[in-house]
């Protein structure tokens, strides 16, 4: 059975470039399922060289193998919601066959300057609003900070999520009650079912995890806070996908560094890898 990897938009840029790129690509078909998502294509195809970014787009086809992209992040929130509350068993991730994004992959060609800018609004849009969510609460948060005392919860994720659990505090409800109203999901949703969405869903798992690390890193922290330094909200938005794969590519360090502290809180293992380290894994199946 082939394993299932996940590329992020930068492992596929490192693999585009790789000089070994066509004996790479018959060996991924070969060995590997390989999944991208809605926000993959959103990202390659704001690339602004023609050119480049039709040899992107052409690559994830070929990656893909036919499999249509993983769904945004909301929509896939709305799905796993729906099917705990049905007692469904299986999920539908991808994107239907009418979706834009199908498209753009199989016709990277035809993309006009009308996609191109509808791209980067998006884009744009997704960003403001991750950057303005914490540069709002910052202000408010940081009042309550002491930073001697509070040195190892500021500095470490990990000692962060165990404080919070350990004091009583209930952040995955508090995530969800936003987020419901963020993705309009707005019914009347019960404490009982939160505590099955949030223990049964591991797309809400890692989503909500990756927001928590975002809210620990952008408005939490007294140092290292600054939008340069930490992924913006389309890679920690695709902390989510980690529920559809095995291994998670990516060759952004502090994507990387993210993704391995959220791993865990799936409820199978999980791995990450670099590009390199998938590349190395590649060779040995020659």
């Amino acid at each position: 059975m082939k394993n299932e990897f996940y590329f992020d938009t930068s492992a596929i840029s490192d693999l585009c470039h790789d000089s070994e790129l066509l004996s790479l690509k018959n060996l991924i078909v070969q060995n590997a399922t390989v999944y991208i998502s809605v926000l993959t294509i959103a990202e390659l195809g704001s690339t602004l060289c023609f050119y480049h970014r039709t040899r992107l787009l052409n690559l994830a086809k070929d990656l893909s193998c036919g499999i249509r992209p993983l769904a945004e992040p909301g929509e896939l929130l709305k799905r796993a919601k729906h099917a705990i509350r049905t007692s469904q068993k299986e999920l539908v991730s991808s994107v239907d066959s009418n979706h834009r994004s199908w498209y753009v992959l199989n016709h990277p060609e035809k993309m006009n300057d009308q996609d191109f800018d509808e791209i980067m609004a998006w884009k744009k849009k997704q960003e403001d609003w991750f950057q303005n969510m914490h540069d709002s609460g910052r202000v408010e948060i940081q009042k309550y900070i002491n930073p001697k005392e509070d040195s190892r919860v500021l500095k470490s994720f990990a000692r962060f999520i165990r404080s919070v659990l350990n004091d009583g505090g209930d952040l995955c409800e508090v995530v969800f009650q936003y987020l419901a109203d963020d993705i309009h999901t707005n019914e009347e949703t019960s404490k009982n079912f939160i505590d099955r969405l949030i223990q049964d869903s591991e797309h809400w798992r890692f989503f909500i995890a990756g927001m928590a690390y975002g809210f620990h890193a952008r408005s939490l922290r007294v140092e290292g806070y600054s939008k340069k330094k930490n992924p913006g909200s389309i890679d920690t938005q695709q902390s989510i996908y980690l529920a559809n794969c095995d291994i998670f590519v990516s060759s952004d360090r502090e994507h990387l560094r993210m993704l391995r502290l959220l791993a865990p809180f799936g409820h199978d293992n999980r791995q990450i890898w670099s590009y390199r380290r998938f590349k190395d894994w590649l060779i040995s199946k020659k």
